[in-house]
């Protein structure tokens, strides 16, 4: 059951990504995460004013919870429109294959920020994976390319930076 959890939210997120792309492409980057946001927050809201907190009070984070949520928000809308801003103009497979380096920059994050600890096979498993994002972009720079795709790379590797920092706050916020 957890495998086929864990695919179907891989399946959700590659064809959201898809979605996004074309969205993207038609209407900007801005204006589509406008539109996602929206949506998500007219899904989501009922639910969240019909579960409250987990004692069932509707009050709000304490101050410290608070300001990481507004930082994480910050971070998280900057992250998704730099996201899908190169998502309009590279191919979704090399696209989600970059952003495959946030949790690998998370783990030194973490390590720097929380203390957290670094086993040896972390680090090389992390070496050899950023090795792999680095063959991905070496071929966007090595040979022909137009600026563009160049420009979506980069929003996507800062994307993925901020979403590394995403996940460190997140677990700050866990810590909470």
């Amino acid at each position: 059951l957890p495998i086929v959890v864990a695919l179907t939210g891989l399946a959700c997120f590659g064809v959201m990504d898809g979605f996004m792309k074309a969205a993207a492409i038609a209407l900007g980057a801005y204006a589509a995460m406008f539109w996602r946001n929206l949506v998500g927050t007219c899904v989501m809201l009922p639910i969240w004013l019909m579960r409250g907190n987990k004692d069932g009070s509707r009050s709000l984070p304490g101050r410290a919870a608070m300001r990481l949520h507004l930082m994480r928000s910050g971070v998280s809308g900057v992250m998704a429109v730099l996201f899908f801003y190169g998502l309009a103009r590279t191919p979704v497979a090399e696209a989600m294959a970059l952003s495959f380096v946030a949790p690998l920059l998370a783990l030194y994050l973490a390590a720097v920020t929380l203390g957290e600890e670094l086993s040896r096979r972390a680090v090389a498993g992390s070496v050899l994976a950023l090795s792999g994002v680095g063959v991905i972009a070496a071929g966007k720079f090595g040979g022909q390319y137009n600026a563009e795709s160049v420009h979506g790379l980069i929003a996507i590797l800062v994307s993925a930076v901020l979403y590394a920092w995403n996940l460190v706050l997140q677990r700050r916020q866990s810590q909470l």
